[in-house]
């Protein structure tokens, strides 16, 4: 219910002149109550806590299409924070203690970063180096690797917020179409968060076709163009995978194309997403990837058969998106993880163990 009036609010102030009030407002607030209450939660946490990254960049352009890249003086604020108040350790550190059944550390905290970005690299691990060489996973979409490809949940918002066009035939549930209006960045905001949406529900042979009949709108060269201005998302190649894994950092797998673990996704297709990203990097790396993380990851995103192939394929876990701490007695292949970290403030309450709505 809060999450849904949470939506509905930022759906009525998004890009508007009152926004920038409104998240000044909210932001102080929640770094009153972040600073009183996170100690007090640390205390009582009862397990080790997950912290689910992206991209790190020197500067975030647009924070609306950059959604999931936090700043680099953010990242090093929070890195040091971690090393202030828990023990950062590695997930398979983690993943042992679980197979033990001893207690885990409260105080622990084990760093993941999904998808890929050459960012990982060039501006999240050189700050690692700095603020204390703490361990991370990384997980990669292997089909991606060294392409000038953009998955699409990042290549459309960028099309609807820098698109030229004062309207946009977009799909709607159920099949339809219609034409939105785009004249205004407000209008361009929310139809970017509802078109998402739509397009996450949908299977995924029916998800290709309609972003292929989307795209047909857009002048010739306009998304290149647009997906240029935005280096964030560029991936890395193998050779900096390998620069990684030779330098201690783990690599998992976030599948060959980011789909989406569901049932209707079929068997063979799940397997093959399952298998063959771990038989690529184990060939490119000479290693097996021992863990894996679910792409999109909410709870309607694995499923018992995604879980009996990760099993059956060698990996030891499965990561997903839904918020909370990792105790002795869970699910290795449904581990929950901390996702909104996208201020200082709702980083101490993530850290603390306190999952965020």
């Amino acid at each position: 219910m809060i999450s849904r009036i949470r939506t509905y609010f930022a759906g009525l102030l998004r890009e508007t002149p009152l926004a920038s009030t409104a998240w000044y407002i909210r932001d102080i607030s929640e770094g009153a109550v972040s600073l009183v209450t996170s100690p007090i939660l640390r205390r009582r946490r009862c397990g080790a806590v997950i912290m689910n990254y992206h991209g790190v960049t020197p500067r975030v352009l647009d924070p609306v299409i950059e959604v999931t890249h936090i700043s680099a003086d953010l990242f090093r604020k929070q890195m040091r924070h971690l090393r202030e108040c828990y023990h950062v350790v590695s997930l398979a550190e983690l993943l042992a203690r679980l197979e033990s059944g001893y207690s885990i550390p409260p105080e622990w905290v084990v760093l993941t970063f999904d998808d890929g970005f050459r960012n990982n690299l060039t501006c999240a691990w050189q700050i690692l180096q700095e603020e204390g060489g703490f361990p991370i996973t990384v997980f990669i979409i292997t089909d991606l690797v060294g392409t000038k490809n953009i998955h699409w949940a990042d290549l459309l918002p960028m099309a609807v917020m820098c698109c030229t066009t004062s309207t946009l035939r977009v799909p709607c549930c159920g099949g339809s179409w219609e034409i939105r209006p785009t004249q205004h960045r407000r209008e361009r905001a929310n139809l970017r968060f509802e078109i998402l949406n739509t397009l996450k529900s949908m299977p995924e042979n029916m998800r290709q076709s309609v972003l292929e009949e989307f795209y047909l709108q857009f002048g010739v060269g306009e998304i290149e163009e647009i997906q240029s201005r935005f280096s964030s998302f560029e991936y890395l190649n193998w050779d900096e995978v390998r620069t990684l894994h030779s330098n201690g950092v783990d690599i998992g797998s976030h599948t060959c194309t980011h789909a989406y673990l569901r049932p209707g996704l079929g068997k063979a297709h799940m397997q093959d997403e399952i298998i063959r990203s771990r038989m690529k990097i184990q060939q490119e790396l000479g290693q097996a990837p021992a863990h894996f993380c679910y792409p999109n990851g909410t709870s309607d995103d694995f499923c018992e058969m995604s879980k009996i192939n990760l099993r059956e394929a060698g990996y030891g876990c499965g990561l997903t998106t839904v918020s909370g701490q990792v105790m002795i007695g869970d699910d290795r292949f449904e581990l929950k993880r901390q996702i909104q970290i996208g201020t200082m403030a709702r980083f101490r309450t993530a850290t603390a163990g306190n999952p965020l709505v």
